[in-house]
């Protein structure tokens, strides 16, 4: 057996460089395992079983092979006790093994004794595993219960006597952050959403991609940027403290919820939120690769009914998406459309018919998929509320709930020029249900007041915010018995509403029978 490791000199400078005092913290960033090293310091490695070491080449990065091996690359300790929040990515592949998620893992841990076998750890599950050497980024937020005296993070390596995959990881990047994780408060005002039971967000997240390496749509290009990106909307969309977060233009593949919704979780609880499941999977290569998605708070509301598509057509179905959601503590539902129309352009028309079709293919969707009668549309519509497409769904009966608590509401900023195209319309019985809506300028460039800082910044469009307190019955126009307490039930994919003298009516109060 290897004699284990103790604590270097070369780990001990790097624990007092990354000391972060409250007087004098500055967010700082580090750089290891890159193709300018010569080595894997200051990594260290410890062998608990097996002759193999890791090693290391300038090209792939720290490596390690061997059969009936226990070995740990283990990272500078940390003293984070000043430290407010921490994350950290890397690229790594491998080949050969039979499990990769049991012969290599990722573990994190408070205080590190000095000793793998005697440090308490915690295993922070690898998002993804690439084989045949092709390097894939992983990224993460590093858990706030472990911000301790001596944090580290370690890689482990386990292998058999069959079983003895070859790991390769580089270019790991950790960040250090002097602002408190959410939920904090907030350097601009929140919007002002009344006494709203359930509180939703909606935001443009400007091409959030967990695969970067196979598009240019988003406007960074490593992990590192990935992970500072995710670092930023992850503290946003905790300010807002929301239970349903309405996302769009995101990468049009399941992993980019699931690793936004665990980051989220990295720092409210594990368990808290999760992500409803579209079966969307588009490879980046293609031209419809982006998505609108949604992540809910489990202890508030659950998803009902099918996650469906806003639009029949090719593009548009993945960013146009429509899902019902219900309030545990009452029953009462509601259903919330979320979409990205189509950009401006420059077309004779600057692309606005296409934002037509857009509405009108919405509001045929809405009428067949709505799973609850009480409608939010909710999205970047790309245009203003006097504009054409707008004015689709305003003779609909939507009311535009933005501008009905805010007249000067704006979402978006070019060139200095506020405008708002980020919409929240709402239909005559959800809108009698909403308790206040606005918009929070935590990264527009125009800034709240003048207010704007890059720490905060990761889209060129800002959240937005909506109350409700959705009421447990629903009342239905056009009808004049005495009770209007109704129940729904949908029959082949349509929604009937029927009231208590049986009489049955759809979802936009026609009576059937």
């Amino acid at each position: 057996m290897r004699t284990l490791y103790t604590l270097s000199l070369s780990i001990f400078l790097s624990a007092f460089a990354l000391l972060c005092y409250a007087d004098d913290c500055q967010n700082q960033t580090f750089s290891y395992l890159t193709t300018s090293s010569e080595s894997f310091a200051p990594f260290t490695d410890q062998s608990v079983s097996g002759i193999a070491t890791w090693g290391y080449n300038s090209q792939y990065g720290a490596k390690i092979g061997s059969p009936n091996n226990e070995d740990w690359l283990i990272s500078p300790v940390i003293d984070a006790r000043e430290i407010k929040s921490m994350s950290f990515s890397f690229e790594h592949t491998y080949k050969y093994g039979e499990d990769p998620q049991k012969e290599m893992t990722l573990w994190a841990t408070a205080y590190f004794t000095g000793d793998v076998t005697t440090t308490q750890w915690t295993q922070i599950p690898i998002t993804q595993y690439s084989g045949n050497w092709k390097y894939i980024s992983n990224s993460y937020e590093f858990p706030a219960s472990l911000l301790g005296e001596r944090s580290a993070i370690a890689f482990r390596y386990l292998s058999s006597a069959n079983a003895y995959p070859t790991w390769q990881i580089k270019n790991f990047e950790l960040k250090t952050y002097c602002q408190e994780k959410g939920p904090v408060e907030s350097p601009v005002d929140l919007p002002d959403i009344g006494d709203g039971r359930l509180v939703i967000c909606g935001q443009n997240l400007h091409n959030y991609y967990f695969n970067f390496a196979d598009t240019d749509r988003p406007d960074y290009n490593s992990a590192a940027g990935f992970a500072d990106k995710t670092h930023k909307i992850v503290n946003a969309l905790l300010m807002v403290n929301a239970d349903i977060y309405a996302l769009c233009e995101i990468e049009a593949q399941d992993i980019i919820l699931r690793q936004l919704a665990d980051s989220l979780n990295t720092i409210a609880g594990e368990g808290t939120f999760d992500y409803v499941t579209d079966k969307i999977s588009v490879p980046n290569s293609t031209g419809n690769n982006i998505k609108s998605g949604f992540i809910y708070r489990k202890s508030k509301v659950r998803p009902y009914g099918n996650n469906s598509q806003g639009s029949s057509q090719t593009y548009y179905c993945n960013t146009m998406r429509i899902q019902a959601f219900e309030e545990l503590s009452t029953g009462a539902r509601l259903t919330v459309s979320m979409n990205h129309f189509k950009a401006k352009d420059s077309s004779d028309d600057g692309g606005n018919s296409k934002r037509e079709r857009n509405a009108q293919d919405l509001l045929a969707s809405l009428k067949y998929k709505a799973a609850d009668p009480d409608i939010l549309i909710m999205g970047d519509l790309n245009c203003e509320y006097d504009e054409q497409p707008m004015q689709i769904l305003v003779n609909a009966g939507y009311e535009e709930q933005l501008l009905r608590f805010d007249p000067y509401a704006y979402s978006y900023c070019y060139y200095g020029d506020t405008q708002l195209i980020d919409h929240v319309f709402a239909n005559s019985t959800m809108a009698s249900q909403i308790s206040g809506a606005g918009v929070f300028h935590i990264t527009t460039s125009c800034g709240q007041d003048g207010y704007f800082n890059y720490d905060y910044r990761y889209s060129d469009h800002d959240p937005y915010v909506v109350g409700v307190n959705l009421n447990p019955t629903t009342d239905l126009q056009n009808t004049t018995i005495e009770s209007k307490r109704v129940r729904k039930i949908i029959v082949n994919g349509q929604l009937y509403i029927i009231l208590s003298n049986q009489q049955v009516y759809d979802a936009w109060g026609r009576r059937v029978q």
